[in-house]
């Protein structure tokens, strides 16, 4: 695997971010690592977005998480998703631009991530699949799936603490096809203890589905 560390430019800001990628990686999958709520502690180094950091790149296929504006060492301000959309569409452009001949890229994001990170995919012309884990549902506007014919891929734990399964199945009966979802058995919504499971899903998803 080749590791690289980049800075990526979003509309006046500077966003850092980490790339892990197999060698010789040229015309792959590469997949977009949205990180939880900038102002809970999220941030690119969670343990969610780091076990598909690390599990993803074993199936071929690159991956690049990055810090939401105001994070780490990323520029900015917290924009209350506005201008982290436009964080996630940078980052997509990014990845087009550094490696053109890119066949698929995916963009999977793990809670305020599900949130931000999908509602930009969903219009973003270079995004071709999406994965929300632990999406907030009964927190955050979703309406954005409704008429959204891209393949999606939901993750969600049993034992969500933020997501009952009864909100999450209407809402997902509602939507949609091509769609897919997973329950995680035993998980909260943080997955602590759970890590090498959801990698392991999203992976076997991910190497089907490509």
């Amino acid at each position: 695997m080749f590791l690289q560390k980049v800075h990526i430019p979003s509309e006046g800001v500077t966003l850092e971010g980490e790339i892990n990628r197999p060698e010789k990686f040229d015309e792959g999958s590469a997949v977009v690592l949205c990180h939880p709520h900038p102002l809970f502690g999220g941030d690119m180094y969670n343990n969610v977005i780091s076990a598909l950091f690390y599990a993803l790149p074993e199936k071929r296929m690159l991956t690049l998480r990055f810090n939401f504006r105001g994070v780490g060492r990323s520029q900015g301000k917290y924009e209350s998703g506005i201008g982290e959309k436009a964080d996630v569409n940078a980052v997509i452009k990014y990845l087009m631009m550094t490696f053109p001949r890119v066949k698929e890229i995916i963009v999977a994001g793990y809670s305020f991530g599900a949130w931000v990170g999908l509602s930009a995919a969903s219009e973003n012309k270079w995004a071709d699949i999406l994965i929300a884990i632990s999406p907030p549902i009964t927190l955050f506007n979703f309406d954005y799936f409704r008429n959204m014919k891209k393949p999606k891929f939901f993750v969600i734990g049993d034992s969500d603490e933020f997501i009952p399964l009864k909100d999450f199945m209407t809402f997902y009966e509602e939507i949609p096809s091509p769609k897919k979802y997973i329950i995680i058995r035993g998980a909260y919504h943080f997955f602590h203890g759970h890590e090498s499971e959801i990698a392991k899903t999203i992976t076997d998803l991910l190497y089907k589905q490509l």
